[in-house]
């Protein structure tokens, strides 16, 4: 996908100003933005003008920071109680929270090796030193999206099984030893056993180290909008859903209609420019011709997904609070690493991953 600028919803334009505007917000914990035309009406109502028009003009003037206003008494609450403006404070950055977590393992008779990997692993001690975040705004954000490394290192590990003539030994060396080549994990004692059974639980931890690694480097991680970041996680699933539906025979006649109307249900209800933008995309391609087939209609979902797949890439004035030069220089090769997974070069495009430099080195 193409590299997008990152969106923050409703940045107030200020009249007769040049400048990029921060992002404000009503209160501490408010969830949207303060559009221009309730700022204008803050600064109509101050009853006691405490903060005065031109500080709440200019006062949270620096583009990619976020701000919120300290409010006494209910500016837009019932009756005629006055109401004042205390001032604007500035959102602070602060260690992310690593999480628990949610990977496991879950059977899946379709696979070679009848499981799979799901959810995702809790970030590292390092990223969670490196990357802050704004509480409740911010999260911490991959660039090439971690279900894309997951699914192609799970293609890789059955594959690798199956070219073995499905030998658990062969397969657990070649994994151990591209645990060990990505730094994931130390070189592993060789097990003299034959025994299938021996081998099957190392596999599967050498795999979860391997995940692990991958899911927190720093050079495919930033800190971007809590909830475009959540909006986008929810349409992929959303479309895999439509997809799985259609695929199955429950539609079948009505494929188009069903996408149709589903996509305009999402598109209905809450969400991101960007959300809104990839939604009306995709309804464009599949409502542009009548009697579109099945297959068709799958087609167009799937670049629907594939439009999610490369994350939207932070503006440049939030590049400030890491090491501009560093970003930027991995963006090309992000570009190229990302072409290595849907080339489905797994063990290249995981070695290419871990020598992005990181931009989030604490000074």
């Amino acid at each position: 996908m193409d590299q997008r600028p990152e969106r923050h919803p409703a940045r107030p334009a200020i009249p007769q100003r040049a400048v990029a505007q921060g992002v404000l917000y009503l209160s501490r914990n408010a969830r949207e933005p303060v559009s221009k035309e309730v700022l204008d009406l803050l600064i109509h109502n101050d009853a006691k003008n405490v903060v005065k028009k031109a500080m709440l003009q200019t006062a949270y003037a620096h583009a990619g920071k976020y701000y919120y206003l300290t409010l006494e008494g209910t500016p837009f609450g019932s009756g005629r109680h006055p109401f004042s403006v205390q001032g604007i404070s500035e959102f602070q950055p602060t260690p992310a929270v690593p999480g628990r977590g949610t990977l496991k393992v879950a059977l899946d008779p379709d696979k070679e090796l009848g499981y799979t990997f799901e959810g995702r692993p809790a970030w590292s001690k390092d990223v969670v030193a490196q990357i802050m975040t704004i509480k409740g705004k911010e999260n911490i954000r991959h660039i090439i999206p971690y279900h894309m490394i997951r699914d192609g290192f799970i293609r890789y590990l059955n594959a690798t099984f199956a070219v073995s003539g499905r030998n658990y030994k062969t397969t657990f060396k070649r994994i151990s030893n591209l645990s060990v080549q990505l730094g994931a994990g130390d070189a592993v004692r060789s097990l003299d056993s034959n025994d299938a059974d021996d081998y099957k639980e190392p596999l599967i931890r050498q795999s979860i180290l391997v995940l692990n690694r991958l899911n927190s480097i720093p050079g495919n991680l930033w800190a971007g909008d809590a909830e475009e970041n959540q909006r986008l996680n929810s349409l992929r699933v959303r479309v895999d859903n439509i997809s799985e539906v259609i695929s199955s025979g429950e539609v079948d006649g009505k494929e188009q209609v069903y996408a149709v109307t589903k996509l305009k249900e999402s598109l209905e209800g809450a969400g991101t420019e960007t959300y809104k933008e990839l939604i009306a995309g995709a309804l464009g391609h599949l409502e542009s011709e009548s009697d579109l087939s099945k297959a068709q209609v799958l087609e167009r979902l799937e670049l629907l997904v594939a439009s999610t797949e490369f994350d939207v890439m932070p503006a440049i004035p939030e590049l400030k609070r890491v090491h501009e030069a560093t970003t930027l220089g991995n963006v090309a090769r992000l570009q190229e690493i990302i072409k290595l997974f849907q080339a489905n070069d797994f063990p290249q495009a995981a070695s290419e991953l871990t020598k992005l430099k990181s931009p989030h080195e604490i000074k």
